[in-house]
């Protein structure tokens, strides 16, 4: 009965047993159906950013080699192109948007598959604009101190051009560009141009300024009688201290004193406040964004023409115009200053856009001697020529024994002019050296031209001097266009300047003048290129042409000559950076 009662147990069991291996077994199939839909999602969303980061980097690429098609390319341009000009319908891959955010480019790719999975990836790209090879004119300006520029005496500062002599004598512009550099007028020396300076200006005498008048610092204005035509610009506060006329605008962020009855031609504007203590005469708008300080005898004299236009933003005396609260007066702007972080792309741009330094420490100079070459006395009819045609030097040192020289292969900056190389030159009694051609001179002391002697610069020919000594011209030293001749050689022959001088001399200290004019000589023509030297005109010494130094300093009765041409000057093929292209520099995802 019992083994009757067991039977199909084994059965049970089996099915049991299969029910169970058929639930783990199931249970696995569908893990790994699931891994799988997993691994093949993963794997989708994968190649959905590939493609989406392909997107980025065909546009990348397809931008860049528009740059490189188009080398005057903007960043608007690039933008434009950025999106691909057709999707690709089955990869779903291209750009979605494109920003442009000032000099950034903000990408966003799409990509995926059709009916699959899409991704999106944003990239972040900055546009640098590309370098042209413009060549740097260094003597845009008639007078350039980098940290200051005094001028005295009644000298005037005028301006032409050598290649028109009709042409209108303005542009004689004075400048400096050293933070905090300062300019001092004093005596009647007028300026027949504009005055820029990144410091204050100190005005006295009675110069005259044809043009405006901009400081980045205080002006003070005392100079009596003068006219300035232009506008009075003061980043920081005004001072007019004397009777002069000033036929622009005057106008100052901080306060305007006005101690004395100038004339003042196109009103008074100024975002701080305005006192007078003497009456002016002022013609047109009066606005003053803080408060006026007036005395009541001027308030009520006729010297403001038009008092309707009187508003202050504060408070005022005797009624003296209309109260404005909500006033603005518009700022006078910076002039930008010469950068002196030498770790800065721009260092020196100003004061120095040669970068002279580097063109010396780049320049393969050979061994030179230390001894200066002296030409002295020509009265035995020894003859003292460099000529450039031939690359020769002939002349004598003593009446027994003979000298001569040639002309050396040399780069500097990218003029290639062979130059004769010599320790210095000292040049006196009344010799006279003569320069024929191109010729190019390296003066590793500088050069004294002193008494009566000469160089006397032939028709069709140039002389430029490069040093990192001295250069002093004294008593009746000079140059002539002939032997004998009183006329000063001037202009440009093929582009260049007559007489050039780029001098690399340090000024150790505020005596140490390294390029010195003076005595009576009847005048100088020479672009002048000395940034880290103090530049002297003194005496009667006149000059023409354009000059460059640490500071400038000119006073007695010589005249300053701006030769306008010389803004078309550029020292060698070009020393401006080497053409660069724009391009685009990834930032990022």
């Amino acid at each position: 009965m019992l083994l009757k009662s067991q039977q199909g147990m084994s059965m049970v069991s089996v099915l049991m047993l299969s029910t169970l291996a058929a639930t783990v077994a199931f249970g696995a199939l569908h893990t790994a159906v699931t891994q799988n839909r997993i691994s093949g999602n993963f794997q989708k969303n994968l190649n959905a950013q590939q493609q989406a980061e392909q997107a980025l980097f065909d546009s990348f690429h397809r931008m860049n080699q528009y740059i490189r098609d188009n080398p005057t390319a903007t960043a608007a341009d690039i933008a434009a192109i950025a999106v691909n000009d057709a999707k690709d319908t089955i990869r779903n891959n291209h750009i979605e948007s494109v920003q442009l955010l000032s000099d950034q480019l903000l990408l966003t790719g799409k990509g995926g598959f059709q009916h699959d999975s899409v991704s999106r990836q944003a990239a972040k790209l900055r546009f640098i604009p590309g370098i042209t090879s413009t060549p740097i004119t260094p003597f845009e300006f008639a007078l350039t101190g980098c940290d200051s520029v005094n001028l005295g005496g009644s000298g005037a500062i005028q301006s032409y051009d050598s290649r028109d002599p009709n042409a209108v004598p303005t542009g004689a512009d004075v400048r400096t560009v050293n933070a905090n550099s300062s300019l001092t007028l004093t005596g009647a020396s007028p300026i027949n141009g504009n005055v820029q300076v990144r410091g204050d200006i100190t005005m006295n005498g009675s110069a005259h300024v044809t043009g405006s008048v901009r400081a980045n610092g205080n002006i003070r204005l005392a100079n009596a009688g003068a006219i300035i035509t232009g506008d009075v610009h003061a980043f920081r506060e005004l001072t007019i201290a004397n009777t002069l006329t000033i036929r622009g605008e005057v106008r100052a962020n901080g306060n305007i004193l006005i101690e004395n009855g100038a004339t003042i031609g196109n009103g008074i504007k100024t975002k701080g406040n305005l006192r007078v203590t003497n009456a002016p005469n002022v013609t047109n708008a009066v606005l003053v964004q803080g408060n006026i300080t007036i005395e009541k005898w001027i308030a009520d004299g006729n010297g403001f023409k038009n008092k309707s236009q009187i508003f202050y933003g504060g408070t005022t005396q005797h009624n003296f115009g209309t109260r404005n609260p909500a006033l603005t007066v518009e700022a006078v702007e910076l002039l930008p200053n010469n950068e002196t972080d030498s770790s800065h792309a721009e260092f020196n741009r100003l004061c120095d856009p040669l970068n002279l330094p580097s063109l010396f420490q780049n320049a393969a100079i050979p061994n030179v001697p230390n001894e200066r070459f002296r030409v002295n006395q020509a009265w035995n009819k020894r003859k003292y020529e460099f000529n450039g045609s031939t690359g020769n030097a002939y002349f004598t040192d003593n009446a027994d024994s003979g000298f001569a020289l040639a002309a050396q292969p040399f780069t500097f900056g990218n003029d290639k002019t062979p130059t004769f190389f010599l320790g210095g030159l000292d040049i006196g009694s009344d010799a006279v050296v003569f320069i024929e051609g191109d010729v190019r001179l390296f003066l590793k002391q500088g050069m004294s031209l002193r008494d009566d002697a000469q160089f006397v610069i032939k028709p069709n020919s140039t002389l430029t001097i490069i040093t990192e000594g001295k250069i002093e011209i004294k008593g009746s030293g000079r140059f002539r266009t002939a032997e004998g001749g009183s006329s000063t050689p001037e202009g440009l022959v093929r582009g260049k300047p007559v007489l050039a001088i780029y001098s690399n001399y340090q000024s150790q200290n505020a005596t140490d003048n390294g390029i010195l004019l003076s005595g009576a000589s009847s005048g100088l023509y020479a672009a002048i290129y000395a940034p880290a030297s103090h530049i002297k005109v003194s005496a009667g010494n006149s000059f023409s042409g354009s000059a460059i130094g640490k500071t400038l300093s000119i006073d007695g009765a010589g005249f300053i000559r701006y030769d306008q041409a010389l803004k078309t000057v550029s020292p060698g093929d070009n020393t401006g950076p080497a053409n660069r292209p724009p391009r685009l520099s990834f930032g990022g995802f």
